[in-house]
């Protein structure tokens, strides 16, 4: 599969010695020992014994098949291979035949988990933008693993890594958590099928019932996480009273807030996220007089952060001096840059919307 970041590896995204160098990089599919398979034409000679790789680059090594018949041996024990941790749910993907997929749940750290984590987790170094190792000796982690289930002709399984999750749960005075997901990564060759959006739901599904859990939130979240995101609680909502087309006509309620927060563990701004995309979903394509309504409605909220009180300008003049506060006065949007910036950010509200609507139909049995 092609990767869409290199730089994590190869910081300046060059590699210095080598001409026509070829690097494919190999995983074992469930235990995720790794073979770098390396070709070239010519290697720079190394004119100091002394040199040493880069501190990144040997903190890998350990993880490396050094020669093909390691990593062959590597490839015969995967079939002893069992995931760590619970097995928390089970679900099928119909498409392109019948295949079973196996949410598992480890929050333990031991020394050989720890180090599938970390073979594990250079996947993200391919795929996330800004990826770190998490620290598996802090007790707050927890992790999901989401694995495809294959049969033998012996009629014994074996499973594929398909993708994982990292949270942290943070303490939530007085005595709850709120549990960050850090890290969530789908491989490629398993997108386009609703699966990413089943593992999100079958952890939202675990975390929900424990009832210290406040809300669930996210940690500098990709746009294809916020997509996945509101999918999966826009599904979760439309189950509830409270998000029936009918009462979404009458605007955001305290109702729909609580219920959102109580039955999902949904936060009021996501709960009111879910609020538009239901409304939006509901209007027909027609029903201008509606469209207008929810226009005003959606404006009106995004145009708060343009609004500042007197009190927060009397705060400002108590703490800048005249020529600070002047350039801050002068720095505001005219009336028509923020009608103009008012407009874009409605439109690409909008976009996003349609995209989970479009999926909310195209997936409409999960």
């Amino acid at each position: 599969q092609p990767v869409s970041i290199t730089y994590e590896i190869c910081f300046s995204e060059t590699i210095f010695g080598y001409k026509d160098l070829n690097v494919v990089i190999h995983y074992t599919d469930a235990s995720m020992y790794i073979y770098p398979e390396i070709s070239y034409t010519f290697k720079v000679r190394l004119f100091s014994d002394s040199f040493k790789y880069p501190r990144f680059i040997s903190e890998q090594m350990e993880m490396l098949c050094q020669t093909s018949a390691i990593f062959k041996s590597r490839l015969d024990d995967q079939r002893k291979f069992l995931p760590y941790g619970q097995l928390l749910s089970k679900f099928i993907v119909s498409n392109s035949g019948s295949r079973e997929l196996q949410v598992w749940m480890i929050n333990e750290s031991s020394p050989e988990f720890d180090a599938y984590l970390a073979r594990v987790q250079t996947l993200a170094l391919w795929y996330i933008e800004a990826a770190q190792y998490t620290d598996n000796s802090d007790p707050r982690w927890q992790h999901y693993f989401l694995y495809e289930s294959f049969k033998r002709d012996d009629g014994t399984s074996r499973v594929a890594l398909a993708g994982y999750a990292s949270l942290v749960r943070f303490y939530n005075y007085p005595d709850k958590i709120r549990p960050r997901i850090a890290q969530i990564l789908l491989l490629p060759h398993y997108h386009g099928a609703g699966i990413g959006a089943r593992f999100l739901k079958a952890i939202y599904n675990d975390l929900i019932q424990d009832p210290k859990v406040t809300d669930i939130t996210a940690e500098v979240p990709a746009e294809s996480f916020i997509t996945t995101r509101d999918y999966v609680n826009c599904s979760n909502c439309s189950t509830l009273k409270e998000f029936h087309a009918d009462n979404l006509k009458k605007g955001f309620t305290e109702e729909m807030r609580n219920a959102a927060l109580l039955r999902f563990k949904i936060n009021p701004k996501q709960a009111r996220r879910v609020y538009e995309i239901l409304r939006l979903h509901h209007i027909g394509v027609r029903d201008e007089e509606a469209m207008e309504e929810y226009r005003l409605d959606v404006k009106k909220r995004l145009e708060k952060p343009f609004k500042r009180s007197e009190r927060d300008w009397r705060k400002l003049s108590s703490v800048l001096d005249e020529y600070e506060y002047s350039a801050v006065v002068a720095s505001q949007m005219s009336m028509e840059q923020k009608i103009a910036k008012l407009e874009q950010l409605y439109e690409e509200e909008l976009a996003a919307y349609r995209t989970v609507i479009r999926r909310l139909i195209n997936f409409a049995n999960g």
